[in-house]
């Protein structure tokens, strides 16, 4: 089995219109933060589900098996099911190595990836891979294996966040990280972009002066106490 590493926070998923006679939904994530919070919270396993508008395979997977309540029921239950828009994020999809659509990804809550399935299923054949998969998901110890390539898709993911929500710093700091550890990766160009837009922007750039400052005016009493000692 592979064992690779999957941390995207701050992923939108997009969720293919439901069917208005069915009560019974999958409650799919929109949020990757917030799913892998719950995941370790609760101890249940990711199911990622990469897709596209256009894909007629998807379509059906959301109009059948999405809609079986057993199925229904297994997700919602025993696992954080998380919904991605491949068009969306195709530097996500390329870097796990999805390349058809349905594709479903196991993750744990760690971030491992513990197997895959590729394709349409129906009912009963997804029931019994959820199954397997919990079975998997649940024997399956951690283990210390991280792949710069994910690393840096979880990286990037979180200095946007960053730069959407004005932490400038934090945003500077996880673009050092990822084109320092990274710099071949195709989203380091990215990192890249953040960086160059903040330095250029009088504003953020003087914010991130003064939280510079406000730190180390923190840490001065610190260091004034340790020379005096």
């Amino acid at each position: 089995m592979t064992i690779s590493r999957i941390a995207l926070v701050g992923i939108v998923v997009v969720v293919i219109g439901p069917n208005p006679a069915e009560a019974q939904e999958v409650m799919w994530h929109r949020d990757y933060t917030e799913a892998v919070r719950e995941a370790k919270a609760k101890g249940k396993p990711i199911l990622l589900c990469f897709g596209t508008a256009e894909c007629t395979w998807c379509k059906k997977l959301d109009a059948t098996t999405f809609k079986d309540r057993k199925v229904v029921d297994t997700l919602n239950e025993q696992f954080v099911p998380v919904k991605i828009d491949a068009n969306r994020f195709e530097a996500l999809a390329e870097s796990l190595g999805v390349q058809s659509f349905p594709t479903l990804i196991l993750a744990a809550a760690d971030g491992r990836i513990l197997g895959r399935q590729l394709g349409y299923l129906n009912p009963e054949k997804m029931a019994s891979f959820l199954t397997k998969a919990r079975r998997e998901a649940a024997s399956e110890p951690p283990r210390p294996s991280t792949s710069p390539a994910l690393a840096a898709n979880n990286i990037i993911i979180q200095a946007r966040a960053d730069f959407d929500e004005c932490r400038f710093l934090e945003c500077l700091l996880r673009c050092d990280e990822m084109t320092t550890a990274n710099p071949s990766h195709s989203v380091a160009t990215e990192a890249r972009q953040l960086t160059d837009r903040i330095v250029a922007n009088p504003a953020a750039w003087g914010k991130v002066c003064k939280e510079i400052n406000d730190h180390l005016d923190a840490l001065y009493p610190d260091v004034k106490a340790q020379l005096q000692r």
